[in-house]
């Protein structure tokens, strides 16, 4: 599977996770896992920003 494939399976992965954990337990805590995740990817999208200097 070329990276054009796994980008659109995480796509569709994620978006199907969003839903049914929107579902399961709230929108709140939906937005509030995003987030952390969002805050948890900073790591190493400044490990990678770095090295392209």
């Amino acid at each position: 599977m070329d990276v054009g494939g796994i980008n659109g399976a995480f796509g569709v992965l994620s978006t199907v996770s969003a839903v049914w954990i929107s579902m399961w337990v709230g929108i709140d805590v939906s937005l509030a896992i995003a987030a952390g995740l969002y805050l948890a990817l900073a790591v190493p999208a400044s490990a990678l920003w770095a090295r392209g200097r």
